[in-house]
């Protein structure tokens, strides 16, 4: 009849942003000073569905049709030092660790809870919540599964640069040697898996092109999926990177308008590795050829 059935729903976001910074200065004698920084910047944030207010509001938010969560933690330290040789011969040495821990969660009940386990389904991990769908609305667990893991970034820098002015040029020669580390635990849908329903099941003839009618919500009812995706194991990762370089640059102050800027710089980066050798390698000259 030319009527249109709209539905609205209400997403729910909780979020906890923080930002800590420090700072320790200490002047050692007249030519040493060195200082100290560091930053804590912790992040939590949830998304839920609600269909309603008066149902947030009596219940509270939803956390079992919910979206991904993020939980990061980032630290910074800087440990710095200048020496003054002479009143032409400086030297900057600094020292620097970060790390952050990006992960991708539940809700907080089920980071501690099974959904699967409950239901007697099967799960990897022991904290879980699945997603089932097929439906005409947008599913039941969560939605965003497939975007489950932990991912850790560490990185190590030593940079050390030596000025020396001489008459009307200053020369500077220094280093930049650099460490990077990413552990990365892809979780996915090992944390329940996911089930798809659909109409064939509970249609008149059960399977087949000529199959009548059926509803997705009654295969669910009845427990039969149509397709399941769920990952057996979580494999982390431990990438490595490595990477250096050395420069030296002059500032030629040719007159009082005038001054000259040159300077030259080698890098190498060092190809990633994983810990653990659990890298692919796609070889062509291996291939097979099959017939079919």
């Amino acid at each position: 009849n030319g009527n249109l059935a709209n539905w609205v729903g209400r997403r729910n976001v909780v979020s906890d942003d923080n930002r800590y910074q420090f700072r320790i200065d200490h002047r050692i004698s007249e030519s040493n000073s060195i200082y100290l920084r560091h930053s804590h910047i912790p992040i939590q944030g949830f998304r839920f569905n609600n269909l309603d207010i008066a149902d947030a509001t009596a219940g509270g938010l939803d956390d079992v049709n919910a979206l991904i969560g993020d939980a990061q933690t980032s630290d910074q330290y800087v440990l710095a030092d200048t020496h003054l040789f002479s009143a032409t011969l400086v030297n900057e040495l600094r020292l620097g660790y970060s790390r952050g821990d990006f992960s991708r969660i539940n809700p907080t009940r089920w980071q501690t809870e099974g959904f699967a386990q409950q239901f007697g389904l099967p799960s990897i991990t022991d904290a879980n919540l699945p997603f089932f769908t097929g439906f005409p609305f947008r599913g039941i667990g969560q939605e965003n599964i497939t975007l489950l893991g932990n991912e850790v970034d560490e990185s190590f820098q030593i940079s050390d640069t030596f000025t020396w002015t001489h008459g009307n040029q200053t020369w500077k020669f220094g280093t930049d040697l650099r460490h990077t580390r990413l552990k990365t635990a892809p979780v996915s849908t090992a944390a329940g898996g996911t089930y798809n329903f659909a109409t064939t099941p509970t249609s008149s003839r059960g399977t087949g092109a000529n199959s009548v009618a059926g509803n997705s919500f009654a295969s669910f009812l009845l427990g039969v999926p149509n397709s399941y995706a769920y990952r057996t194991t979580v494999l982390p990762y431990y990438y490595r990177w490595a990477a250096g370089a050395l420069f030296f640059q002059d500032d030629w102050k040719v007159k009082s308008n005038l001054t000259v800027n040159l300077g030259m710089r080698y890098a190498l980066q060092l190809p990633r590795w994983e810990k653990f050798d659990r890298q692919g390698t796609f070889l062509p000259e291996l291939a097979i050829d099959q017939t079919l």
